[in-house]
């Protein structure tokens, strides 16, 4: 995944922490394509994990504070992400590397974010703009 103008929302902090979540997959998808080991992919995983938590709460706490009307929908999508995340996580628990974690994190974790990035976020974006006139 190759980050491009194209993803930005408009809001500069969303924007920097898109693009190290961009990174941290492409680091990530590289790693399994180079069957890195079970233990070197572990910590690319929980690094993954964890900033999406934080850069979820980052959006939580600019919709709560701005008042954004979608912001309970927006929060259902981050949860289910969460929730097909952790389960991604426990199948390399479980099994370690294989062609299915590869194909989980293009297949579903990039496909998720580009969706994500393109509709749900695009639209908090153009609402926080908007509310700073």
């Amino acid at each position: 995944m190759e980050w491009s103008k194209d993803y930005e929302v408009g809001v500069p902090l969303i924007d920097q922490q898109h693009q190290s979540l961009f990174a941290q997959l492409n680091e990530l998808n590289a790693a399994i394509t180079a069957k890195r080991s079970q233990d070197a992919l572990e910590p690319l995983l929980e690094f993954l994990g964890d900033y999406v938590v934080m850069h979820f709460s980052t959006e939580r706490e600019l919709m709560t504070r701005h008042k954004y009307p979608a912001s309970m929908e927006h929060f259902a999508e981050h949860e289910a992400f969460v929730k097909a995340f952790l389960e991604m996580k426990q199948q390399f628990h479980d099994a370690g590397s294989s062609l299915r974690l590869a194909t989980m994190v293009n297949g579903f974790v990039c496909s998720w974010l580009l969706k994500h990035v393109l509709g749900t976020d695009r639209k908090l974006g153009y609402f926080l703009v908007q509310s700073k006139r």
